[in-house]
């Protein structure tokens, strides 16, 4: 997020503008907001030129919200969801490998969940060394269970740091509060 000031001939004023990126249906849209003695502006031009700042000072400050909380709401969701498919770590006898978490590998494990009814002793899984090499690990019973329960507490940790960040965006009474919550 950059932070720029524009002078305004025709106003007779300065306003601050933050560009940051938005993302809406997975595709990255650039954004200007300007604010304005509190009046939140709202520009896809960077910089907006001076036909465009006066342009987007008659917007309604209001509309601008929303849209400014839309696009954040909308970059949170897509953190969230890629923060999860990336996978979680865990040990299996002393070695840390990161576990994929696509859809179907999720299904995979949760599938693994009732190995209880199982004769088999161990179970291939395929892990993620830390040269990103993939490769299946065989995994006891014990082990399937704790992979299972840190995948789910790592899955769920992730939902719930996005759902902090949604209330931080549907709390936000201005454009700069929206904007200062970001993925982290």
């Amino acid at each position: 997020m950059a932070l720029y000031l524009v002078t305004s001939t025709t106003l007779g004023a300065t306003l601050v503008c933050l560009r940051d990126e938005a993302y809406l249906n997975g595709v990255s849209q650039p954004l200007v907001l300007c604010i304005k003695e509190g009046s939140i502006y709202i520009s896809s031009e960077l910089p907006p030129t001076q036909q465009t700042i006066d342009t987007i000072v008659s917007l309604m400050p209001d509309a601008v919200l929303k849209y400014a909380k839309t696009l954040r709401t909308a970059y949170i969701n897509e953190n969230t969801s890629l923060a999860i498919l990336s996978g979680f770590t865990h040990a299996v006898d002393g070695i840390l490998y990161t576990y994929t978490s696509g859809v179907l590998d999720q299904m995979n494990l949760i599938g693994l969940s009732d190995i209880s009814k199982s004769t088999l002793t161990s179970y291939p899984i395929l892990v993620q060394d830390d040269n990103g090499s993939f490769m299946d690990v065989m995994h006891t019973p014990k082990q399937v269970n704790e992979v299972i329960l840190t995948g789910a507490t790592y899955k769920y940790t992730q939902i719930g740091k996005g759902r902090y960040y949604k209330n931080q965006i549907a709390n936000a009474s201005t454009i700069l509060e929206v904007a200062n919550v970001v993925w982290a």
